[in-house]
């Protein structure tokens, strides 16, 4: 890892060389304060993979192998590697970690909310949201890709599932082309709850909207520059 780490602390500094000021220190000094913090992102970062890894090996020895072939048991690791990490990029660090304990450990979810200083509530809606969110990014890998923008739309809106956060009813709603002309109040009352818990599934079914459109996107930027 030391050639990653010295080439992004160069990166760093040079895109950074304007708030240098030779007045507070010497510049060995100022870019060894970049090169640490590199160090730190950098461990993380490879902490954070081989958890991954690790989760996916996990999975992987917990399914029934249904081919001994070397070259299926390698492309379904990979499978499994690649949806994870893409999980991890959209929940974000904290919740990831939370996902982790729960999945990778035998603890009650009172003891993982305690390590985490969080509410058992709390690791509860963690747990929906990263469940509701890895299941969309696996239906957006494996879907066809769309050839319209349209039907990038109507691609992304067919891989939110319709059991959470009351999709079945929400996700139409965000697909209509007047929406950004009512209120809260107006779609709360059409779903029958109060404009705070509109605005709520609103945010959270839009962001899996979201996700859905972005790895279709991907997946569409990868297949150009290898095709």
């Amino acid at each position: 890892m030391v050639d990653d780490v010295l080439s992004l602390t160069l990166i760093e500094a040079w895109k950074k060389l304007s708030t240098f000021d030779a007045a507070r220190g010497q510049v060995e000094a100022w870019v060894w304060g970049i090169c640490h913090n590199m160090i730190r992102k950098q461990l993380t970062e490879a902490g954070r993979a081989k958890r991954i890894s690790d989760a996916a090996e996990g999975m992987r020895v917990q399914r029934v192998q249904l081919s001994a072939d070397p070259l299926d048991v390698l492309t379904e690791r990979f499978d499994q590697v690649d949806w994870m990490q893409r999980v991890a990029s959209f929940v974000g660090d904290e919740d990831w970690d939370v996902i982790l304990d729960l999945a990778l450990t035998a603890e009650h979810p009172r003891d993982v909310a305690a390590r985490h200083s969080m509410s058992v509530r709390k690791i509860q809606v963690v747990r929906q949201r990263c469940e509701a969110i890895a299941r969309v990014v696996r239906a957006a890998q494996t879907v066809p890709l769309p050839t319209t923008t349209r039907g990038l739309r109507d691609m992304a809106a067919a891989c939110v599932p319709l059991d959470v956060f009351d999709a079945d009813r929400v996700l139409p709603m965000l697909l209509r082309d007047d929406l950004e002309l009512r209120t809260t109040t107006e779609l709360g009352a059409e779903l029958g709850v109060s404009a705070s818990n509109a605005y709520r599934v609103l945010r959270q079914v839009r962001e899996l909207l979201d996700i859905a459109t972005t790895v279709l996107d991907q997946r569409s930027l990868t297949q150009e520059f290898t095709s």
